[in-house]
């Protein structure tokens, strides 16, 4: 297996357009064989990447630890543990997706029949992002693998000791003729693979200006792709909300991974009759969950390098400070910090991507979906009420990938749902099902008898015939 996977070299790698072609000339040797074609065969490859998985899960754990500070809970709950759901969920209902579908026949058309099959595209690219280093490359991997497919991956440049442990990983839990690892700075790498392999989808999950790169590499090129991308998710707390529910689930998603999260919440919309309550709520919450130095707590990540620990300070100096607002370079802190939330201030218009929360006050619905207007399409949003048309509303009426009624987060961690943006925040879907599809081609296939071939379809046409065939037809 071609790859870069020692921590002195993963900062610096490449690779030549001759090794880019090399690992294809591989991949394409391992799908030609038809090594993942069969049921079988894919599910040996997802009980592979479990055994190693289960073995090398405390090594990912530190090195998680070492790139991002994450405490032990949330490395597990939302890498580890995620990934070992996703693939049992997959072995589970791998059977049925895979099934070839028959479909009905209109009776002008039969005796024939018709069936639908799915087959795997070939060979893909899965480039990861560093915030979720190993749920967001192994969750893909997992939909290619139980799609049949062979991969090449590209991990995080910014969490090294995590990428090289996921290189070594999956060289010993994959054959190179299934799976190729290629280490290094994504700006460097992933042109070279780009135009040395013409592969059959590329899976990009990271920014939406980089996603916008991808998607037009791929669109030249006429290649399939999936772009999970960002953007900000709002949290919606109307006036009949459980303030305590809110304020406890509100922070418990944004402060995980200490805000690095594509999903997080990235601003709050309050009623104005409860945003007083809510602030003092949010601000218990923090002392009693961190303590009142919270740079000494255990249980909060760290911001992944020097360049955003100073942009997220930045943000903080130039906004309304409600609670905390400590910044420390060297160890890369942020502390948890609500401030009042601005439309006009510049640090609003991006996705805040850190312990930064800011909070806005709304007068009614109306406000709420103006509000939003100016941010369109995120990943997620975040509703708290109880009150079933305000439910409703926010079901229909918001456009978004995905959310939670009452809570924040979750629907990630639920393996039947599917995952995706809207327009700037993704293209695309993956998780059960839709990310065995998004990996496979649908294939549609008529089957005719040849016992008999009538010839009222052939020329001349008769009229009568033109009457028969209307009458069946509608």
């Amino acid at each position: 297996m071609t790859q870069f996977a020692s921590a002195s070299q993963i900062s610096n790698a490449s690779i030549s357009k001759r090794e880019a072609q090399s690992l294809d000339a591989q991949l394409r040797a391992g799908f030609n064989a038809q090594e993942l074609l069969s049921e079988q065969a894919r599910r040996k490859a997802l009980k592979s990447l479990r055994s190693s998985l289960e073995r090398h899960q405390h090594a990912l754990m530190d090195a998680l630890r070492r790139d991002l500070g994450k405490p032990a809970f949330e490395a597990y709950t939302s890498e580890i543990g995620f990934c070992f759901q996703d693939i049992d969920h997959t072995l589970s209902h791998l059977s049925d997706w895979m099934r070839a579908r028959d479909v009905s026949v209109p009776l002008a058309l039969q005796p024939a029949s018709a069936t639908s099959y799915h087959v795997p595209k070939g060979v893909v690219l899965i480039i990861s992002p560093w915030n979720y280093p190993t749920n967001l490359l192994l969750a893909p991997i997992v939909a290619a693998l139980a799609a049949g497919c062979h991969v090449v991956c590209k991990p995080a440049e910014d969490t090294p000791h995590t990428s090289h442990a996921l290189g070594e990983l999956l060289a010993e839990a994959l054959p190179p003729s299934q799976c190729a690892v290629v280490q290094g700075p994504g700006a460097e790498v992933v042109p070279v693979l780009m135009e040395a392999i013409r592969f059959d989808h590329v899976f990009y999950t990271g920014s939406t200006s980089v996603g916008r790169i991808i998607g037009e590499q791929c669109g030249r090129e006429l290649i399939p792709c999936t772009l999970e991308l960002g953007g900000k998710s709002p949290a919606i707390v109307l006036e009949d909300a459980d303030l305590d529910v809110a304020a406890s689930r509100i922070l418990w998603g944004k402060l995980m991974n200490a805000g690095q999260t594509c999903v997080a919440p990235d601003y709050v919309l309050v009623h104005d009759s409860v945003f007083d309550e809510l602030l003092h709520k949010m601000t218990k919450l923090l002392n009693d969950r961190y303590g009142t130095d919270p740079q000494q707590s255990p249980d909060l990540a760290r911001i992944v390098n020097e360049r955003h620990t100073k942009r997220l300070a930045t943000i903080i100096e130039q906004a309304e400070v409600l609670h905390g607002g400590n910044t420390d370079l060297a160890s890369r802190y942020i502390e948890p910090t609500l401030v009042a939330g601005d439309l006009s201030a510049d640090w609003m218009q991006s996705e805040i991507f850190g312990p930064v929360l800011p909070l806005l006050k709304v007068a009614n619905w109306q406000e709420v979906k103006a509000t939003i207007a100016r941010y369109p399409n995120p990943l997620a949003a975040y509703l708290f009420s109880g009150d079933k048309q305000a439910q409703r509303r926010f079901v229909e009426e918001l456009q978004f990938g995905g959310g939670c009624i009452n809570d924040t987060i979750i629907h990630l961690g639920i393996p039947g749902l599917p995952f995706g943006g809207v327009q700037q925040s993704g293209l695309g879907r993956y998780h059960a099902d839709a990310g065995f599809r998004t990996f496979s081609n649908q294939k549609s296939i008529a089957k005719n008898t040849t016992l008999f071939d009538a010839p009222v379809r052939y020329p001349p046409y008769k009229d009568k015939v033109l009457q028969a065939v209307k009458w069946l037809l509608g």
